[in-house]
């Protein structure tokens, strides 16, 4: 697994671990949502096929509510209020939600 990002000065850092067991590398968009601005991009990230990528959130705000992560044809949300690290894995339908319409154009 790539070493993580770490959030120095974060007052609540979550560790959120996203893990790939497909055959093929995923691209990822990380939107968090609020009813006053719809959903807000993060930033995008490649996790390659077989593989994990950990990354580091400052979880306060909105994104502690609701962290949507899509790949282009699936969302999955995930909510991060009160962890300190999350596990998340692409092939698991745990966390799938419906994807918004807003997601679907971009």
């Amino acid at each position: 697994m790539e070493s993580p990002f770490y959030c120095f000065g974060a007052s609540s850092p979550v560790d959120l671990i996203i893990k790939n067991n497909d055959n093929s590398d995923q691209v990822l968009t990380l939107f968090q949502y609020t009813d006053e601005e719809g959903f807000n991009r993060i930033g995008t990230l490649k996790v390659n096929a077989m593989s994990a990528k950990a990354i580091c959130l400052e979880n306060e705000g909105p994104i502690e509510e609701g962290l949507y992560i899509f790949n282009g044809e699936q969302t999955h949300k995930i909510r991060l209020k009160g962890a300190e690290d999350f596990v998340l894995n692409l092939n698991d339908s745990a966390h799938l939600v419906t994807t918004p319409s807003e997601l679907e154009h971009l």
